[in-house]
């Protein structure tokens, strides 16, 4: 193939992103610890799944495959949990935020980390990869840094809408390193699932608590959850919800003229938020996910206070 045919052959930007729209996409499971302030969190929420859908499309593009990112959870943990969960021989990249002083981490699980790196420099995505029992060589350890500055990028830019922020990505690090200096404080670890380099993988992301405003400790984080129904009776009585993505109108005369395939106009909000009802009455805002093989809603708005 010469090289005129094979540029012709690469998919556009926006046919990559309307390929993997097509595909069904793994669902976000819901955020169910560490809450902070309901506008804090659901802007921190947000900036976690635009991030994921940002990069998942530009790695799309980048290696002319469908490639998914989704966020499967966030929690409150402790810096030193964290770390007990990295391998020895690891490098952790390091984050640092403007005003911030605690750091974070990014953390790409090995055999995702290898995969990665094989099918950069040109690996077929059938071939298995290698994942050697050793410390990072050099020129993985800059190829580590370097999907650890884009995603740090990429978070900076989507995280626009809810708040200004720097964020830096200068060293990487031994696990054993960190361990003390994360040892104190109070941090939320989201995890991301990579899809598109031969088996799935996770990303996870250490946050400073201080990043999205204050946050329950681990410890109490699932008790806050406990504590928010009504107690006794009253508070079992089952109620109908119902999730809406969006509205529209068409002419009845229409209807017999419509055929597979046409597209119908809808009004509701282009991220894909849900609007959902409580025996009729709206008062959410969610976004759609699953939990195991069961849709799910979360809630990242209320919309009253009934």
């Amino acid at each position: 193939m010469t090289e005129a045919q094979e540029e012709s052959a690469r998919l556009s930007a926006e046919e990559m992103e309307s390929l993997a729209s097509s595909e069904e996409r793994p669902g976000s499971a819901p955020f169910i610890r560490g809450r902070s302030t309901p506008e804090e969190d659901s802007g921190y929420q947000r900036t976690l799944e635009i991030t994921a859908e940002r990069h998942a499309r530009m790695l799309s593009t980048l290696y002319q495959a469908i490639v998914r990112i989704s966020c499967l959870s966030d929690e409150a943990v402790e810096g030193a949990t964290f770390v007990s969960g990295c391998e020895p021989e690891e490098l952790v990249p390091v984050m640092s935020f403007g005003g911030i002083r605690e750091k974070g981490l990014l953390r790409f699980e090995r055999p995702l980390f290898y995969a990665w790196f094989n099918r950069a420099f040109g690996a077929r995505p059938s071939v298995p990869s290698l994942i050697p029992e050793r410390a990072l060589s050099r020129v993985e350890e800059r190829f580590l840094l370097r999907l650890a500055r884009e995603w740090a990028a990429q978070f900076a830019t989507c995280a626009a809408e809810w708040k200004p922020l720097s964020v830096a990505v200068e060293t990487a690090a031994s696990p054993l390193k960190l361990e003390s200096a994360l040892s104190t404080g109070h941090y939320r670890h989201a995890t991301f699932l990579v899809e598109g380099f031969g088996e799935p993988g996770h990303i996870h992301c250490l946050f400073p608590a201080a990043l999205v405003g204050a946050a329950l400790e681990p410890s109490e984080a699932g008790a806050a959850i406990a504590h928010r129904g009504v107690p006794g009776l009253v508070g079992q009585t089952p109620v109908s919800l119902r999730a809406q993505v969006a509205t529209g109108k068409i002419a009845l005369s229409d209807i017999a003229c419509l055929r597979t395939g046409d597209v119908l106009p809808l009004d509701g909000r282009s991220d894909g938020g849900l609007l959902i009802y409580v025996e009729g009455r709206p008062k959410f805002r969610g976004v759609p996910g699953a939990v195991g093989s069961r849709r799910a809603v979360r809630i990242s708005e209320r919309l009253d206070a009934d």
